[in-house]
């Protein structure tokens, strides 16, 4: 399954101009400022992605020691390493966040290899790599948020992160929601290759939609940024309805409609 192709400049570049962004507006931001619907701070985030940066940095990304068996279990993880740095400032944080950045962008990690993931899932070195690059951009919208602030995410950014993001989602469905549930839905991410998601009574699987020929419950047609916001549980549906997600066919378009839902917090 790949949502779109890309290349180590593109994402080196992209995630590098978010990377800036990201530290400009932690720098600018009240440090105890609380997030929109969440316990954590605008220091608790910077905090949180040196946790992420070091998953990539200081860990064998060929092995799955360090991390999470389930959803619940990666956000355990996220609490147990945030303690740890209960007496960081954003000012101590910002020279540890670029220096293990610059350790992150050496690393070897080839765009077609696989690697395991959380949740017993594995992703394609280019999904690893858009998946840095969208923790970025979701936790720079929870900051922004809280201070009010603009966040525009720039659509090729939101095509990578949701190639990540889709090679991944079946360990994010909610087995219980998802029970006895059975639907294929043809997903058109603008940008990207259409992609099939297929969930069989608490199951889930995507593929390359063009390698399937059969019928589909649901046609969904999207802008790559709302979709992603859309699942990672930034913005409802009708938000997303709003910044132009669409279901444009399928023999049971009404369907559609239950597709988040079916899915955990990210």
């Amino acid at each position: 399954m790949t949502l779109t192709t890309t290349s180590e400049a593109e994402l080196e570049a992209r995630t590098r101009i978010a990377f800036e962004r990201f530290c400009g507006l932690l720098a600018r931001s009240d440090p105890q400022r609380a997030l929109v619907n969440s316990t954590w701070t605008c220091r608790d985030v910077a905090a949180h992605l040196l946790d992420v940066l070091r998953r990539y940095t200081r860990r064998d990304l060929t092995a799955p020691a360090g991390l999470a068996e389930s959803p619940l279990e990666v956000r355990e993880l996220n609490g147990q390493d945030l303690a740890g740095h209960d007496d960081a400032s954003v000012t101590d944080l910002l020279p540890l966040l670029r220096s293990e950045f610059e350790a992150y962008v050496a690393l070897e990690i080839p765009l077609e290899a696989r690697f395991p993931f959380h949740a017993g899932q594995t992703i394609d070195g280019a999904g690893a790599r858009g998946n840095l690059l969208g923790e970025l951009l979701i936790h720079g919208w929870d900051v922004a948020k809280a201070m009010m602030d603009r966040w525009p995410i720039e659509p090729r950014d939101a095509v990578l992160h949701v190639n990540a993001g889709l090679q991944v989602a079946p360990g994010w469905l909610d087995t219980s929601a998802a029970a006895g549930t059975r639907l294929r839905a043809r997903l058109h991410v603008a940008g990207g290759r259409p992609q099939l998601m297929s969930i069989d009574d608490g199951t889930c699987t995507v593929t390359d939609a063009d390698a399937f020929d059969g019928p589909v419950d649901v046609v969904l047609w999207s802008r790559a940024a709302p979709l992603d916001l859309l699942f990672v549980k930034r913005i409802g549906l009708a938000g997303a309805v709003r910044r132009g997600l669409m279901i444009v066919g399928g023999r049971r378009p009404w369907l559609g409609t239950q597709i988040p839902g079916l899915f955990l917090p990210v």
